[in-house]
């Protein structure tokens, strides 16, 4: 019996490696993207709280976001009357026109907390006047397909109302960017996009859009091939290797006791 057991949890060890380090790196990182009318940095960094004041937050994010780009110094926060404030972002220093969200959300403050695969989203406002800079996004920011796989996207935009109140809507003619460059296709009246790419395994396209009629943030979603359906992808290689392994479990059940006897 002893014996069953130990092999019973040798199996779930073996099939449990490859998720250990999927789930370490989803667990203590945070996605941070900044921009300036155009996108200026889009990665991942770990969940840290570098001011140690024992919460990660906006500002935490954001200032690790520069250290790994090189770029401490082009970062400025400073105690004022109304909290913590961004100073300078990307070494833009402008006033004080910046915005800020958490995932989808404005955040109210520099110091809002943030969590494991929270998406934190700077940027400077490019309309000093009316401050007209609408945030927008994509409903998902990474995305994995086979080579010429279908993907449909959602873009939305949040503005605010004469209560200063946040309103999010579908973003409708957007056009869509694809590395930069139109890829002809415009969102549809419900905000939505399909695109169909032919992205080798391990390739990164940047999906973005731009208006016309508006100033909205440069939204990011990144696609990653992960091969072709004929040769198979990581999933199924981990299946096969994971039935291939149960079935060796089961034979060497099979036979321990029969060996036992003699």
């Amino acid at each position: 019996m002893k014996r069953t057991l130990s092999l019973f949890s040798l199996l779930f060890l073996l099939l449990s490696l490859p998720l250990l380090p999927a789930m370490a790196e989803d667990s203590d990182t945070v996605t941070v993207t900044i921009a300036n009318g155009a996108l200026c940095y889009h990665g991942t960094v770990e969940l840290t709280d570098l001011d140690a004041d024992g919460t990660p937050s906006v500002h935490d994010a954001l200032l690790a976001a520069h250290i790994a780009a090189g770029r401490e110094n082009d970062y400025l926060a400073s105690p004022t009357e109304y909290g913590l404030s961004l100073m300078k972002l990307w070494g833009v220093e402008n006033g004080g026109a910046y915005g800020y969200c958490v995932n989808t959300s404005p955040a109210m403050s520099l110091l809002d907390a943030v969590g494991a695969g929270d998406h934190v989203y700077a940027y400077v406002y490019t309309d000093l006047t009316a401050y007209s800079d609408a945030f927008a996004y994509f409903d998902r920011s990474h995305v994995t397909v086979t080579s010429g796989e279908k993907t449909t996207l959602s873009l939305s935009v949040l503005s605010y109302d004469e209560q200063f109140r946040p309103v999010t809507a579908p973003l409708v003619g957007a056009t869509v960017l694809v590395d930069g460059k139109d890829s002809g296709a415009l969102t549809d009246k419900d905000g939505r996009v399909t695109l169909s790419l032919s992205l080798t395994e391990g390739q990164r396209v940047t999906v973005s859009a731009s208006c016309a009629d508006r100033i909205i943030t440069p939204p990011v979603c990144v696609l990653e091939g992960i091969g072709n359906p004929a040769t198979g992808d990581d999933t199924t290689t981990y299946l096969i290797i994971a039935a291939a392994a149960l079935g060796v479990v089961i034979l060497l059940l099979f036979l321990l006791p029969r060996n036992k006897r003699k």
